[in-house]
C-alpha cells in the first residue's frame, strides 16, 4: 500500500494516491471511510515560526478503523503527541505513526467509541 501525499499549496490542493472517492466540500475533505478536517495550526511562534499545533476532535471525526488524520503544518516531525479527554486525562493512543512532516496518523480504537471532546496537542 502507497503513503498518501498531501500537499498543500495555497490556493491549491494536490492529492496524489489511488483513491476510489474524493469528495472536498469547503475546507473538509472525505477520502473513502475517513474524514480529514482542515484547520489550521494554533500555538506559539519562535523564530523558525509555529512549534505547536491543538485542535478538539470526537468520535465523528475518527474513520471506522479509529484512525483521526491531522494535518498540523508545522513543517517538521513532532517531538511529543499528548492527547486530552474532556476531564482533563491524558491519553494514550494506541498508535502514532508519522506519516510526512506534515501528517500524522492516530490510531484510537481501543477507545471507540469516544465519548464527549477530546483534545490533541502536536509540538516541534
Amino acid at each position: 500500500m502507497t503513503d498518501l501525499q498531501i500537499i498543500i499549496n495555497r490556493p491549491q490542493l494536490t492529492i496524489t494516491e489511488q483513491i476510489t472517492q474524493l469528495t472536498i466540500t469547503e475546507q473538509i475533505i472525505t477520502l473513502g471511510l475517513g474524514t480529514i478536517g482542515i484547520q489550521g495550526a494554533t500555538g506559539t511562534s519562535g523564530g523558525g515560526g509555529i512549534t505547536n499545533y491543538e485542535r478538539t476532535f470526537t468520535q465523528a471525526d475518527l474513520s471506522i478503523a479509529g484512525i483521526l488524520p491531522v494535518i498540523h503544518g508545522l513543517g517538521s516531525f513532532p517531538s511529543g503527541v499528548k492527547i486530552w479527554d474532556d476531564s482533563g486525562e491524558e491519553i494514550g493512543a494506541d498508535r502514532i505513526e508519522v506519516l510526512t512532516v506534515n501528517i500524522v496518523a492516530i490510531a484510537l480504537s481501543s477507545f471507540m467509541p469516544l465519548q464527549g471532546t477530546y483534545t490533541i496537542s502536536i509540538a516541534t
